[in-house]
């Protein structure tokens, strides 16, 4: 249903999501299979609700995320090789102000080295890396002039 689809959007989802919903649609004119839709969103919106604690509000929109990688891809075309690498590891900063304390803690809890092997863990040898090995000259070959 429309209706809950944007007050989620608008709202967030919490513990008392389906029983805004419950009230904004109380009045509505609807047929037999309409009223049952709207049983089974008022408890499908319960349920996922329900797991929150009373102070929380979820966001419930991918706009966020939408956003972020816009972003991301908006920064990553500079970049000459297209791939999901240690870019990805800037989509953070598009969520906060980076002020100066915030940078110094980051540079005083987070070592290079760890980034560096983080990356290689997860996300492994990079194209650039890829390419440059593949195309290494070997030993022994002759150069072009």
């Amino acid at each position: 249903m429309r209706r809950a689809n944007e007050q989620l959007k608008q709202q967030g989802l919490n513990r008392q999501s389906h029983l805004k919903f419950a009230q904004a649609t109380q009045q509505m004119n609807l047929s037999e299979q309409g009223q049952a839709l709207r049983t089974q969103v008022i408890d499908y919106i319960q349920q996922q609700g329900s797991s929150l604690d009373d102070t929380q509000t979820w966001v419930a929109s991918s706009d966020v995320l939408e956003s972020l990688f816009g972003k991301y891809k908006l920064f990553s075309q500079r970049s000459p090789l297209q791939e999901v690498g240690r870019l990805i590891l800037t989509l953070p900063l598009c969520t906060v102000q980076l002020t100066v304390p915030l940078v110094k803690r980051a540079l005083e809890t987070m070592r290079g080295i760890d980034v560096d092997n983080w990356a290689k863990q997860v996300l492994g040898i990079s194209m650039f890396a890829q390419r440059r090995a593949a195309f290494k000259q070997q030993e022994g070959d002759t150069k072009v002039a």
